[in-house]
């Protein structure tokens, strides 16, 4: 009898107790995968190209129609877990935004005030990945008609909620803000 019960109390604590994401769906939801299938997007890609690299059709979540401008917001999963996603926004079958919610492993020993201090505006992608001693996490594009801005994040290796968050235009540095305050 007592052997019963205690069945009974581990099956209600696998149902009731277990959290939404599993640690297997949490490595897929950061598959390494995922994330190079999201660095293949590139300002030329179509939805048929995006569609070819996750193999697999994205979810329409969303159209907007003003006037003769079609704009489709599609979104790809890795698991189960929606908050993971590669998100792109084609107007009028022109990639115009590829944006992701899973973060990169990359980190950097580097994420403080002074060297955060050393970064100036103009640098390159090259320049201040060489400051950092790492690579970024490119975790947003926005593609115009002139010009490409390319959002990144440099993780501390020490505490992930530390980073610095570089926006550039055309490969050059124009905006950057660091996040220490959680």
């Amino acid at each position: 009898m007592q052997k019963f019960f205690a069945t009974i109390l581990v099956t209600a604590i696998v149902i009731f107790a277990a959290p939404g994401c599993t640690k297997q769906d949490y490595t897929d939801c950061n598959s390494p995968t995922f994330n190079a299938s999201y660095k293949n997007i590139t300002r030329s890609s179509t939805y048929a190209q995006v569609k070819a690299l996750f193999g697999t059709d994205g979810d329409n979540y969303k159209t907007v129609v003003e006037g003769s401008k079609k704009t489709k917001y599609y979104r790809w999963y890795p698991c189960s877990d929606r908050a993971y996603y590669v998100e792109c926004r084609f107007e009028d079958d022109v990639l115009v935004l590829s944006q992701k919610s899973i973060k990169e492993v990359d980190c950097s020993d580097l994420v403080d005030a002074t060297t955060f201090a050393t970064i100036d505006s103009n640098m390159s992608y090259s320049q201040i990945k060489a400051i950092m001693g790492a690579e970024a996490d490119n975790y947003r594009n926005i593609y115009q008609p002139h010009d490409t801005f390319n959002f990144y994040r440099f993780y501390s290796c020490a505490d992930s909620r530390r980073y610095f968050e570089i926006m550039f235009k055309n490969d050059k540095a124009t905006v950057f803000t660091k996040n220490f305050v959680y």
